[in-house]
């Protein structure tokens, strides 16, 4: 699901426009107007202004009081979304149903920078869009652990791992999906160990070029080291996995929940285990 969006002049209406400022980049205008998990960026203003792959990107306040880390997708349908820490923004800055983002290109910036100056539809109302009080997030529901699982290709959840699985997620309460995976020869001993993640939860979740993750594990200080590489719509870990492996003593069948950690400068990943015989 998506943000519907409006890209307009301030003060008028009519048909995609950007908003200029007095600084060097052209400044894309959005107006909220629905919330999910996901903003989807129009393609003009993408190309025009935004990276040419997929990189985390950062937003901050004009001030520079205050950063937050979100994940910039282009995916294979050539759709542009903020994923991954759009959803902390949106709540840190309390958006509600009719405000406008500025989003102004910082140049001079280490990592692609982005400062985003807000106008609540309280005290900023475009002509032909009446003021709303409406919060930006739909009617709060219960949570429910299974839309917030993603599952690896020969990962099924059946008896008592299912409620294993579930209970950890619940406990857990991700801001997005949770990856599972049930550990085969080919993830703890193979020659050369890896680890590979499902095409669905790699189109939204995880970007499209070669880096390093680091691993955690509750109650660990210290991360392991792993790179992760992209070839097409495959992405897996691969180099550093095998030292994770051999550190928590996984082995066949045991279950690693990959929750993302939100961090505006690396990737990191907290690893939760089920040992087999935790639901055999």
């Amino acid at each position: 699901m998506h943000i519907r969006w409006k890209s307009t002049k301030l003060n008028k209406i009519s048909g995609p426009r950007f908003h200029y400022m007095s600084k060097p980049c052209p400044v894309p205008v959005w107006l909220m107007d629905f919330w999910y998990v996901s903003y989807l960026i129009c393609k003009d203003d993408a190309i025009k202004h935004l990276p040419r792959k997929d990189e985390f990107i950062t937003l901050c306040h004009a001030s520079h009081s205050k950063t937050w880390g979100a994940h910039y997708n282009i995916n294979a349908d050539d759709t542009y979304h903020l994923s991954a820490g759009w959803l902390r923004f949106v709540d840190d800055n309390q958006l509600q149903k009719g405000d406008t983002c500025v989003f102004e290109v910082l140049k001079r910036q280490r990592s692609f920078t982005m400062a985003v100056h807000l106008l609540k539809a309280s005290h900023h109302q475009p002509p032909g869009f009446p003021t709303s009080s409406n919060s930006l997030r739909p009617e709060v529901k219960s949570f429910r652990p299974e839309d917030k699982v993603r599952l690896s290709r020969f990962t099924t959840l059946e008896g008592l791992l299912k409620t294993k699985v579930y209970e950890k997620v619940e406990a857990i309460k991700p801001e997005i999906p949770v990856f599972v995976s049930i550990m085969m020869k080919t993830n703890v001993s193979s020659r050369t160990p890896s680890l590979a993640f499902s095409l669905d939860y790699a189109k939204y979740f995880l970007p499209g070029e070669n880096q390093i993750f680091r691993l955690h594990r509750p109650g660990e200080s210290a991360p392991w080291k792993a790179e992760f590489r992209s070839f097409g719509s495959r992405r897996w870990l691969v180099k550093g996995w095998e030292q994770f492996v051999i550190d928590n003593e996984l082995e066949l069948d045991d279950v690693c929940l990959f929750e993302r950690i939100e961090n505006k400068k690396k990737l990191r990943m907290m690893v939760h285990i089920i040992r087999k015989e935790e639901y055999c």
